[in-house]
């Protein structure tokens, strides 16, 4: 009886572990995934695609270091300036933020290794024209 017990919560433990780990989000997953890299210092190329002025949506080549923006296209970083930077674990927090307002679309593509997003698209209201955004990353390097 003992045995049988014992199987039957061993069977029951791996069940409900497997069941927490399916109802993670595809956010959840993959920012566990990125968190995985330990990575506190790496460089990208950032992209913003929006209704705003010319200078906003040109590439930027953006280095990161112990987690916060140090520069924008080699130049010391300035919020005034740099508008709409954002590093990889700001950008978790984005579509996180455009989720929980339950934004009227919220599409992301993730980097298939690493877990950070490589594409976002966030509409956070149907019936406002030009408020779209849209970010994306490439050619992360640590």
């Amino acid at each position: 009886m003992k045995k049988i017990s014992l199987f039957v919560f061993i069977c029951l433990f791996f069940a409900c572990k497997k069941e927490k780990n399916e109802n993670l989000s595809e956010l959840q997953t993959n920012k566990i995934k990125w968190e995985q890299w330990n990575l506190n210092d790496y460089s990208y190329t950032f992209g913003i695609s929006c209704f705003c002025p010319y200078e906003v949506t040109l590439p930027r080549q953006i280095q990161v270091e112990e987690g916060s923006v140090v520069s924008v296209n080699g130049e010391p970083y300035n919020t005034d300036i740099h508008w709409g930077v954002l590093t990889i674990s700001d950008l978790f927090d984005r579509v996180d933020q455009a989720q929980q307002s339950n934004a009227f679309v919220v599409e992301v593509e993730y980097h298939k290794k690493r877990g950070y997003p490589i594409e976002i698209y966030i509409d956070e209201n149907e019936m406002i024209a030009d408020e779209e955004i849209g970010y994306s990353v490439y050619n992360l390097s640590d």
